[in-house]
């Protein structure tokens, strides 16, 4: 009777694990959908160390829900990574290496502002609730985050 129980008890478990499992993936689904949550950075896309750095501490910081309007980064990060306070948003500057036929309109529609120097380099300023649309944007080929340069 042990033995049956036990069996029952495994069957249930597996069963609730299982739909578990697909209630999870189609609720990330539509979070991913819904508010661009993303967990890792695109391969197609080659992003500086420091871009790499801000990335991971942004993840650990929001529980990987960085596209969070409401989010206030920490006094530690904003002062690491030279994060502007403008309209009530925190913004980070950086390069972006592009292919020629890169459309910065799809990038300013999303509140993300680009300065075209040539047909592949651009700067841009991002909200950080944005960097998840901006990692996404079609034809960027690499990314780069502004440094800060101390005088002596």
């Amino acid at each position: 009777m042990k033995g049956i129980t036990l069996t029952f008890v495994l069957l249930l478990i597996g069963i609730s694990c299982s739909s578990w499992h697909s209630i999870s993936t189609t609720e990330k689904k539509h979070n991913t959908a819904m508010s661009m949550k993303t967990d890792t950075l695109p391969a197609s896309i080659r992003f500086s160390n420091n871009f790499r750095m801000l990335w991971d501490e942004l993840q650990k910081e929001t529980r990987g829900n960085l596209a969070n309007p409401n989010y206030i980064p920490s006094e530690q990060l904003q002062k690491k990574y030279n994060f502007k306070y403008s309209d009530g948003k925190y913004y980070i500057k950086g390069y972006l290496y592009t292919q020629p036929d890169f459309n910065k309109n799809d990038a300013e529609n999303h509140e993300i502002s680009i300065v075209s120097y040539t047909d592949t380099l651009k700067s841009f300023s991002c909200p950080i609730f944005k960097i998840p649309v901006l990692i996404n944007l079609s034809n960027i080929s690499a990314i780069e985050l502004n440094k800060s340069v101390k005088l002596r």
